[in-house]
């Protein structure tokens, strides 16, 4: 495998990775009551804890990204 594909194959992880984070905030901003009543009782959790366990793990996924994503695709794109 060559560089280019391995250039373009992070681009495309970063691009999707970020989608799907997007798309996670967008859900949890516009759907936040009525699923966080609903996964609150599905797993027997504060809605409050959950809210914070939501936001934590965003953070997570979003760190993520940047070590496995993004820092590869800058390596390859500015060190090439």
């Amino acid at each position: 495998m060559n560089l280019e594909a391995l250039q373009s194959f992070f681009g495309w992880c970063l691009v999707i990775n970020y989608a799907v984070l997007l798309l996670w905030v967008l859900a949890y901003i516009a759907g936040g009551g009525a699923i966080m009543a609903r996964q609150a009782t599905l797993f027997r959790i504060d809605e409050d804890e959950l809210r914070r366990l939501h936001c934590q793990l965003m953070g997570v996924f979003k760190i993520l990204i940047m070590i496995f994503c993004l820092a590869p695709w800058l390596a390859l794109h500015f060190g090439s």
